[in-house]
């Protein structure tokens, strides 16, 4: 079976969506797609070797000594100086340690996170693009209209490749008088909470042979 696409998915939900007489909404399908990769990039953190740099053209955009964390960074495991592992420390810990380090300028040495910023231990001095990177578990690229973007579904078992659709159908709104809607998410629950554990172990097996000696 070849590889499904974000099309393929969009069929399979139109089609199960239109049996109750609804009105097709790809935006709200393409939302809740992504919104079930994101559940599984959590659970799986499948994305374990991801980075992020403020290369040209990278997704991180230093300001002073910190930057805004991308939306689909889930777990930091390293930061970078230009080549050069950070230490990770708390706030407090820069402010024990590091005394004056908010107004300090040079070569970072540690950062620290703050609600959805990363922070350096002092302001860079010289040249700073593409000396910063971020690695860590990123989210898997989104499903998107676009036939020539990234297909996250060649990370899935193909048995497994229709589970955000079940999770879309399981999500649309239901109302409680429509036997139709009722029937639909009473449908596609239990495929959902049956696929996405599955999901889980394949993904974790394939991580598991990929370390394995």
């Amino acid at each position: 079976m070849a590889t499904l696409t974000w099309a393929d998915l969009a069929n399979f939900i139109t089609e199960a969506h239109s049996k109750e007489g609804a009105r097709p909404n790809p935006d709200l399908y393409l939302t809740l797609a992504n919104e079930a990769l994101g559940i599984i990039s959590r659970q799986t953190e499948i994305m374990d070797g991801a980075s992020w740099s403020n290369a040209q053209g990278g997704e991180l955009s230093l300001s002073g000594a910190s930057c805004l964390l991308p939306g689909d960074v889930l777990r930091i495991t390293r930061v970078e100086w230009d080549g050069g592992k950070l230490d990770r420390m708390s706030e407090e810990e820069l402010d024990a340690h590091c005394p004056g380090w908010r107004t300090a300028t040079g070569i970072p040495t540690a950062f620290c996170v703050k609600g959805a910023r990363l922070i350096v231990d002092c302001t860079p001095s010289g040249s700073v693009q593409g000396k910063l990177v971020i690695r860590g578990v990123g989210t898997l690229p989104p499903l998107s209209d676009d036939p020539a973007a990234e297909n996250p579904l060649v990370s899935f078992p193909e048995d497994l490749q229709r589970a955000p659709a079940f999770y879309v159908l399981r999500e649309l709104p239901v109302d409680p008088n429509d036997q139709r809607q009722v029937l639909r998410q009473a449908t596609y629950h239990p495929r959902w909470e049956q696929a996405r554990p599955a999901l889980v172990s394949a993904i974790e097996q394939r991580k598991f042979e990929r370390f394995k000696f």
